[in-house]
């Protein structure tokens, strides 16, 4: 997946579909330069319910969302040397010798 937008659309869009979650990080956003800052984020972190960015926020705000088809594109992790690898045998490339 490629995916491209204003962050002020994806923030928007986030405060729409999880307002707990959005409120939260609020707090921080004020706070940021105080002291505490970083505990009060930390905190944050340890007590924020989980969510998935596909699911919570794209999949529930399809309006938001446009889809276009992008030729000569394929999937790859590079997790792995061998991936790096292969990618770059693929790509038609030497691989830079080990030293």
């Amino acid at each position: 997946m490629v995916m491209a937008g204003h962050v002020s659309t994806m923030l928007l869009m986030l405060a729409q579909a999880l307002p707990s979650v959005w409120s939260e990080f609020a707090i921080t956003r004020r706070a940021k330069g105080e002291p505490g800052h970083l505990r009060l984020t930390e905190h944050l972190y340890d007590r924020v319910e989980p969510a998935d960015f596909s699911h919570d926020v794209l999949a529930a705000r399809p309006g938001n969302l446009a889809v276009m088809k992008l030729e000569g594109l394929f999937w790859s992790d590079l997790g792995e040397p061998g991936r790096v690898r292969d990618l770059l045998s693929r790509l038609g490339k030497a691989p830079a010798s080990a030293a």
